[in-house]
């Protein structure tokens, strides 16, 4: 039976003279115009009633192992490997999305996740300014006014890979169980009038041991992509860094103790400058070289002398204040935002630890 009633036109809450639209969609299987990557989804489900979307399954895989995805390129290119269990979101305003195409979902949760990111750091760096891939910048690209309320990250785990050029292996930072809630994403001209921040506040463990805290103040307006952050890591042993620090740095950590850390940055498209504070205890390195076997062997001398002239084993030293560092850092054209970020606080810590006093760093 189908009735049909004229003063429906005129009702607002309407989309195609419905009530209500359901969709779902199961098994989804895509390749990437250029070929690289398969998009999968295992179901989305959503209702234009309920203002709901569910995304299960999401994935983007590479069709290539890491090495062999990145020579396909001449220069270097992010290598992504996706996987998310789930995306909700809740508030989705179909009405304008089908009347004007603009976008507003009061929440978006995603997660939980796994995030990989590989870099083959062998090959020239690209000839594009990675600057624009800011968050900030790349929200005013979407070409169509879209709000998001308050976007949610749940349980990520993030592992980001560098292949060096100079050891020929592979070094992971790792940050798990990244969490938290990121409010008025938008690039919408009304919605910039009234609030043109978007605030960040996170929460992520690094190598699943030392928590950090990140807050992050993104100026949606400014023409240079201002945004300042602030956070704090807790204690944790040194030596879980060894993974990266051995295959990127030739460096083992011997032992170290961070106590906690403190930093305050402001940043944009060319520079960031602040402070940070960075309290340890019991700090000793090895300097590595390969031999000619490609195996990595201690630098003896160079160990002795850098625990005991060069670096600092402690910070506050005994009977002296704690040491603070103010830091300057300027972008290179082929730096990317987060590589910003830690690049300022690394640069603090160095300096604590008296690797060096370097004010303006690049790359």
């Amino acid at each position: 039976i189908v009735l049909v009633d004229s003063a429906s036109q005129f009702d607002t809450t309407r989309v195609f003279h419905s009530k209500d639209i359901a969709f779902a969609l199961s098994g989804y299987s895509a390749l990437s115009k250029d070929k690289m990557y398969t998009t999968k989804v295992d179901t989305i489900r959503g209702s234009i009633s309920n203002q709901t979307i569910r995304i299960v399954g999401l994935k983007m895989i590479p069709m290539y192992p890491d090495l062999t995805f990145s020579r396909k390129y001449v220069t270097q290119k992010d290598r992504y490997d996706l996987a998310f269990n789930e995306v909700n979101l809740s508030g989705v305003d179909f009405i304008s999305l089908n009347n004007d195409g603009s976008f507003h979902a009061k929440k978006v949760v995603v997660g939980p996740a796994k995030v990989n990111v590989f870099m083959n750091r062998e090959l020239p760096p690209p000839n594009f300014d990675k600057g624009r891939n800011y968050p900030h910048l790349a929200l005013r690209r979407i070409p169509f006014a879209t709000l998001v309320d308050t976007l949610t990250l749940n349980k990520i785990d993030v592992a980001y890979t560098e292949f060096s050029e100079k050891t020929k292996e592979r070094g992971t930072l790792k940050l798990d169980n990244l969490s938290g809630a990121i409010v008025n994403l938008t690039n919408d001209s009304v919605r910039l009038i009234e609030k043109n921040h978007a605030y960040a506040d996170l929460t992520t463990y690094i190598f699943g041991k030392g928590k950090m805290n990140v807050k992050i103040d993104f100026n949606l307006t400014d023409k240079d992509a201002a945004f300042s952050y602030v956070g704090n890591i807790g204690s944790f042993d040194m030596k879980v860094l060894n993974p990266l620090a051995k295959s990127l740095g030739l460096v083992a950590i011997e032992q170290g103790t961070v106590q906690k850390a403190n930093f305050s940055i402001n940043a944009n498209l060319k520079r960031s400058s602040g402070k940070v504070a960075f309290y340890y205890n019991d700090l000793k390195v090895n300097l590595l070289k390969e031999d000619e076997e490609g195996k990595k062997k201690k630098k003896g001398l160079l160990s002795f002398l850098a625990n005991n002239i060069l670096i600092k084993n402690d910070n506050p030293t005994k009977g002296e204040a704690a040491r603070t560092a103010n830091v300057t850092f300027e972008r290179v054209p082929q730096a990317s935002f987060f590589n910003l970020m830690w690049k300022s606080v690394f640069v603090g810590i160095r300096e604590t630890a008296g690797i060096g006093v370097v004010p303006m760093k690049k790359m």
